[in-house]
């Protein structure tokens, strides 16, 4: 009947009674080992953060170039100084290390979707998360206004539309004075044509003084999906986590070094292999007294 026996079970047999004769390590263990992390986890710093969430139009000030500018040097300076962030007496390398830590504090994505704008920014406590997205937030709206060389152009380009706007507008109304009128042949059907051609060109140029005018205004609080937040739990260190991982890692090495300990002990008793585990020993010895001796 023993020769029937599969040595596959057998093997899987004394796993078995292995890990059942030292299963007070193998569960107290882990659970320990899981305490400790959480107790770690919970000494490490929560840091916060807090969400905005923007619809930007894209012919003014849109989702692009708010990435590109919330992450320039000279955007993020003047949050850092409306922030508090920065005194007279900063040197030049601490101004640059302030920059650093804000960009590394500020993260901006677009849903390619949706093309809304989220903003999101991290720090070591609710309040000071959602005051720094706040001071963000105003400092986009406040970038989107126009100013300098830009402005100029800009009110170039709306005294330009308008002037095409008015002339439009006069030629229509000559045209329809002229269709009241009544006319030769095929002069009526000309006149209507060159009516409609003039009606969508200044319906054009009003759609672009429209959005010149948007231009020049800027953004305002009517483009925020959703203000800053306030948020009510701590995005790290993930202390659960943390401590299911810890115990996972404890309970795999102490099944390992149960298992080795066992496979030593029964090592210990075939006479062959404890010739092999002395020789094993005897080299490790002499590697240490030759590392002494050097």
């Amino acid at each position: 009947m023993d020769s029937n026996v599969d040595p596959d079970e057998i093997s899987l047999l004394d796993l078995l009674v292995t890990a059942a004769e030292s299963w007070k390590l193998l569960i107290f263990g882990p659970i320990a080992a899981g305490l400790v992390g959480l107790g770690v986890a919970f000494s490490l710093p929560s840091t916060y953060v807090s969400t905005a969430v923007l619809s930007l139009p894209e012919d003014s000030f849109n989702n692009a170039i708010a990435q590109a500018v919330a992450s320039s040097d000279d955007f993020l300076l003047g949050v850092a100084q409306s922030a508090g962030r920065l005194q007279e007496s900063n040197a030049q390398s601490e101004v640059a290390e302030r920059v650093r830590e804000l960009r590394a504090q500020i993260q901006v994505t677009v849903n390619r979707k949706s093309r809304l704008l989220t903003v999101s920014v991290t720090a070591p406590t609710p309040e000071q998360a959602q005051a720094l997205n706040q001071k963000l937030v105003d400092a986009l709206l406040a970038e989107s206004k126009p100013t300098g060389s830009r402005l100029q152009r800009l009110q170039t380009e709306l005294a330009n539309a308008e002037a095409s706007a008015k002339g439009y507008q006069a030629a229509q109304a000559a045209v329809t004075r002229w269709l009241a009128k009544p006319l030769p042949g095929n002069t009526t059907e000309a006149f209507v044509q060159a009516l409609v051609a003039l009606q969508a060109n200044n319906e054009n140029t009003e759609n672009r003084i429209f959005r010149i005018k948007e231009s020049i205004a800027g953004l305002d609080q009517s483009v925020v999906v959703q203000q800053p937040d306030r948020p009510l739990q701590p995005t790290s260190p993930k202390r659960s986590l943390i401590a299911v991982l810890t115990a996972l890692a404890a309970g795999f090495a102490l099944l390992l070094y149960v298992f080795i300990r066992q496979a030593l002990r029964q090592s210990a008793q075939d006479p062959e292999s404890a010739r092999k585990l002395q020789a094993i020993k005897q080299a490790f010895a002499g590697r240490r007294s030759t590392s002494a001796a050097g």
